[in-house]
């Protein structure tokens, strides 16, 4: 029995023993010798046979398995890990199985990684009806998030890039109109002051004949001095609707907006630390009232070009003055602010150029010159735009009290007026009952008197007609 368990324990052990590395086979050459020609008397041995496959592997395996020191045990704080393979859990997923509310899914570090459906705005309470115009822009914008796969930042630029593409028919349009406009507008203004002449005038003949010729003027041209109102009009509201859109996600907040920004900005909830997208949203904005969002220069619109300049220093100065109001907004807006008026800026500037407006059958208007003896026009300083705006608000101020004063003294006038006629009739009444009549006078003051109704004044002139009778009565 023992040397039976010797025998098998040895057995034990070499097998765990790694086997020798094989030799590496030796090459079949012949010894040297001074005559090659020769044979050779040492026999060449063959080369030792190589192990199999199988075996070398279970033995490189159990070497491994018995010379490795064990792993040490992973330590506990760590929570354990999802395997390579699994799936990205979803909003949804955390929204109704993690036994939170959704205020604190949407502010968790989960939700900020976690895979997106477009069903999800459902959940997070953004449902809506079909009418609703904000509801379809919303699930359009995030459906190029999740459908799409882009960045938050790609999905604001795409989304802007693709209303402007939209609106560039209308733009185009509105460019050709204004070049009308602008040919057309002296003559416009000339017969709107001769309007106005006639008006004071109250000449009425004259006013009709005017307003028949500026009809006219504006048929034979195709011009319309409210249709350049049409581009501003449609680009506000979607603006706005836009503008509110990204707002709220940005404030509920969305978790995939807190890594969905670009450059500095990873974090479109939170604002700009550098401050460098509100001052590039502003500028942009200047600029594109500068050269017009249309492509056509704001003075060549207006028909005084003074009143043009005012305009653009007010709304500069408007603008600048804001910058401490936006400066804290959520860089989702900023971005969308920036990109939308970045983009109609750029397309201003291309619509400006000559090339452009051969292609697209656009008129190229040249410069006007000045006529002799006319000083160029100079831009008003802000200091000029102030006093300006000072002024006409003590004119508007003044004028409206005048004509405060003129309406409270006609109504003064009539009040009087009445009263005058009131106290004339009272008295030829009285006048009347006095002078000696026959019956029916009598009677009809006696029916006059019982219709009105005996108030104080009424009392007090029955009782002096009394004391008329019996004064007349004792005579």
């Amino acid at each position: 029995m023992l040397a039976r368990s010797a025998i098998h324990r040895a057995l034990r052990t070499a097998a765990r023993r790694p086997p020798p590395p094989p030799l590496p086979p030796r090459l079949l050459t012949r010894s040297f010798s001074a005559t090659p020609w020769r044979h050779s008397q040492q026999p060449i041995q063959p080369p030792s046979p190589l192990p199999p496959l199988e075996q070398s592997e279970a033995a490189a395996a159990t070497a491994s398995t018995s010379t490795s020191a064990p792993l040490p045990p992973a330590p506990a704080d760590l929570l354990p890990q999802p395997p390579a393979d699994a799936a990205t859990p979803t909003l949804e997923d955390l929204i109704l199985h993690s036994g939170k509310s959704v205020q604190e899914v949407l502010n968790s570090e989960e939700a900020v990684h976690a895979a997106m459906k477009l069903s999800d705005l459902k959940l997070i309470g953004y449902d809506h009806g079909i009418l609703s115009i904000t509801g379809w822009f919303t699930d359009g914008l995030v459906a190029l998030h999740t459908e799409l796969g882009l960045p938050w930042w790609a999905a604001i630029a795409g989304t802007t890039v693709l209303i402007r593409l939209c609106l560039t028919r209308l733009v185009i349009n509105t460019q050709k109109h204004s070049v009308r406009l602008a040919a057309v507008n002296p003559q416009i203004q000339e017969l709107m002051t001769e309007a106005k002449t006639a008006s004071a005038n109250k000449d009425t003949h004259m006013q009709t004949l005017i307003s028949q010729r500026l009809r006219d003027l504006m048929k034979e041209h195709n011009v319309n001095p409210l249709r350049p109102l049409m581009l501003p009009l449609i680009q506000m509201p979607i603006f706005l609707t836009f503008f509110s859109i990204v707002r709220g996600l940005a404030n509920l907040p969305l978790p995939q907006l807190k890594e969905g920004g670009l450059g500095w900005v990873t974090d479109l909830t939170a604002a700009d630390p550098y401050y460098i997208l509100p001052a590039t949203s502003l500028l942009f904005t200047n600029l594109v009232f500068k050269f017009g969002a249309d492509g056509v220069p704001t003075a060549a619109k207006a028909g005084s070009p003074m009143t043009t300049a005012h305009i653009r220093n007010f709304i500069q100065l408007t603008t600048f003055l804001s910058f401490p109001l936006i400066m804290y907004f959520p860089s989702a807006l900023l971005f969308y602010w920036t990109f939308s008026t970045g983009f109609t800026l750029l397309q201003s500037i291309i619509l400006r150029q000559p090339i452009v407006k051969r292609y697209l059958g656009l008129p190229i208007t040249k410069a006007q010159a000045l006529e002799p003896g006319a000083e160029p026009f100079k831009s008003p300083s802000y200091l000029d735009t102030f006093n300006a705006a000072k002024e006409y608000f003590q004119k508007s101020v003044k004028q409206a009290s005048e004509e405060s004063a003129k309406r409270v003294h006609a109504e003064q006038n009539a009040k009087h007026a009445s009263s005058s006629v009131k106290r004339k009739q009272q008295g030829e009444f009285v006048e009347r009952i006095q002078e000696p009549g026959s019956v029916e006078v009598k009677e009809a003051a006696a029916a006059q008197m019982v219709k009105k109704p005996e108030g104080g004044r009424e009392a007090e002139k029955q009782r002096r007609i009394e004391e008329a009778r019996r004064r007349r009565a004792r005579s």
